[in-house]
């Protein structure tokens, strides 16, 4: 297993304190989580987001990123994160040059985009060209986040030019030989039509 293999593994891999958790729990028990732990919580991300900006080894800063995408499933977080934009931390990872960053990054945002308040900083702060220009990358994972997060933005987003490049890339993706990029293309194309609609005027 390569060290990049061996990142996303760690990537992938919940807490194990999120895990004995429900993530998608009632608010009430989400404000209750967010009292017990909020101190610790903040101390730890302010950390990592001090580290990542302040290493100078890509390894490093893989590692921090991957912990951040981390922290970015739980509902929990969300306040934290915001707090210190690390919302456009992700983003500005979409712009590097080095593929693992953009993953990584990628990962992030897709793990906290189905929260209207994260959603609507990554739309404020010009994110959508950036997620679709990530449809164009060699990497399949970063290609599944973009898709997914494309998704459930789509339904914040007003249909308009500059669309028309993001419906083209979805119905590329629809008649791909992998499965995984083909279904979540074509729901994205079956789910949000009207974006198509709009496109063709």
């Amino acid at each position: 297993m390569t060290e990049g293999d061996k990142m996303f593994e760690r990537y992938n891999k919940a807490d194990e304190e999120y895990r004995e958790t429900p993530f998608f729990s009632t608010m009430d028990a989400i404000k209750e989580r967010q009292g017990k732990f909020k101190r610790g919580r903040f101390g730890h991300i302010q950390a990592l987001v001090t580290e990542f900006v302040d290493s100078e080894k890509m390894s490093e800063k893989l590692q921090v990123l991957a912990n951040l995408a981390n922290f970015s499933y739980d509902p929990v977080n969300y306040p934290i994160l915001r707090q210190l934009q690390v919302i456009d931390l992700f983003l500005d990872c979409l712009d590097e040059t080095d593929v693992s960053l953009v993953e990584y990054g990628m990962g992030g945002l897709c793990n906290l985009c189905d929260d209207p308040e994260n959603a609507t900083i990554i739309l404020q702060n010009d994110g959508v060209p950036l997620i679709i220009s990530c449809l164009s990358s060699p990497n399949e994972n970063t290609v599944t986040s973009a898709m997914y997060t494309l998704r459930t933005l789509c339904q914040y987003l007003q249909a308009k030019r500059g669309e028309r490049d993001l419906m083209i890339l979805q119905k590329k993706y629809s008649k791909s030989a992998n499965p995984k990029l083909s279904n979540i293309a074509t729901i994205f194309l079956q789910d949000f039509s009207w974006v198509e609609n709009e496109a063709k005027r």
